[in-house]
């Protein structure tokens, strides 16, 4: 689990950030763009959000992922330095 909390982490502080300082992915993005199972995105995401990694915004329609839009915070910035 933890290489794929990784791998999602990268991917999301990669990503160029809006005027607001964020990027925005949802889950079918994440899926395209690194070819992981829903599963994995999931618990890689519960993770994250649960260690204050990653902030989500939850919709109606998301499933079957846990949240409709995702992005990285400092913290999981400074997580994926770390490792």
């Amino acid at each position: 689990m933890r290489d794929n909390l990784r791998t999602v982490l990268n991917f999301l502080a990669s990503l160029e950030r809006d005027k607001t300082g964020k990027a925005w992915k949802t889950g079918p993005e994440i899926k395209a763009d690194l070819d992981m199972l829903i599963e994995d995105i999931n618990d890689a995401m519960k993770e994250a959000k649960e260690r204050g990694f990653v902030e989500w915004m939850r919709s109606k329609g998301s499933a079957p992922y846990y949240f409709s839009k995702v992005t990285i915070t400092p913290e999981g910035r400074l997580w994926i330095e770390d490792v």
